[in-house]
């Protein structure tokens, strides 16, 4: 149980499940993520429900009480603000939050503090970019590194660099299906580690990314490979293989990481090797 509303899962079928257009359902994803991580930071008062579960369309409304969880069926396309919303995004976070203000006025929810979570996504256009970690000059302040986060058809996280006098370049090194689970997971601490490269640390405080300022090439220090360990090397040729972990899908990458771990004798990196 919490004092704060923090997690909503929305799931509608009707007239958005019938979209076929990856363009829209990503603009429908990247819009839900806007309102959810304000939500989080929102503080709306709830009287200890936590999570919401919104489920439509539904004949009439039905509340499901768990602990610190409601599942809320309710019916879709009741309200005429929300149905005179332009667009699919748009009217599919007006659900949620016509949703929600429905229920938190039957409960007693802070619906200032609601309301305010919901002109803040209209304000930035239901558009989830935003600052990781603000730019950090480096000691002889010649270059300002910081790390940002912007949505397209995937949620993607780079480095912005900034020579003194110089134009800003931006440089996405892990990108992630739109939502709020791997990059919130992955940065830690953006640091300087001399005049010329930025690290930015993976939360687990191991493993970090490692910026060339003077390149613009960034790549993905783990530490067990980085130490020699072959079955370290073994599990990062993998991640570049399958570019679904911290890393993008890079081939060479993986090849070189598999043969060092062959290379020491480890039997799983020579039989992927012989598939490959």
């Amino acid at each position: 149980m919490g004092k704060y509303l923090r997690v909503v899962e929305p799931n509608y079928a009707g007239e958005y499940g019938a979209l076929a257009d990856d363009k829209i359902f990503a603009r429908i994803a990247e819009a839900t993520t806007v309102y959810e991580y304000r939500l989080q930071n929102g503080k709306v008062g709830t009287g200890g429900i936590s999570k919401v579960i919104l489920l439509g369309p539904a004949a009439e409304r039905r509340v499901e009480d768990l602990i610190g969880v409601l599942r809320y069926e309710h019916p879709l396309g009741e309200n005429p603000e929300v149905n005179a919303l332009p667009t699919p995004h748009e009217r599919y976070v007006g659900e949620a939050h016509y949703a929600l203000r429905t229920l938190g006025a039957d409960r007693g929810w802070d619906l200032d503090a609601l309301e305010t979570v919901y002109r803040g996504v209209k304000d930035v256009d239901y558009r989830f970019n935003g600052t990781w970690a603000k730019p950090k000059w480096n000691l002889r302040r010649s270059c300002a590194v910081g790390v940002e986060w912007r949505t397209g058809r995937q949620l993607e996280l780079g480095f912005t660099v900034s020579p003194k006098g110089g134009e800003t370049r931006w440089l996405p090194f892990l990108a992630s299906p739109i939502g709020l689970g791997k990059i919130d997971t992955a940065a830690g601490k953006l640091v300087w580690e001399d005049d010329r490269h930025a690290l930015l640390w993976h939360s687990n405080k191991r493993d970090r990314w490692r910026l060339d300022t003077e390149t613009l090439q960034a790549d993905f220090l783990y530490a067990p490979a980085e130490c020699g360990n072959p079955h370290g090397q073994y599990a990062l040729g993998k991640m570049y293989l399958d570019g679904k972990s911290w890393v993008s899908e890079d081939r060479a990458k993986a090849l070189y990481w598999l043969r060092k771990s062959a290379d020491q004798g480890f039997a799983r990196a020579e039989r992927l090797l012989a598939t490959l």
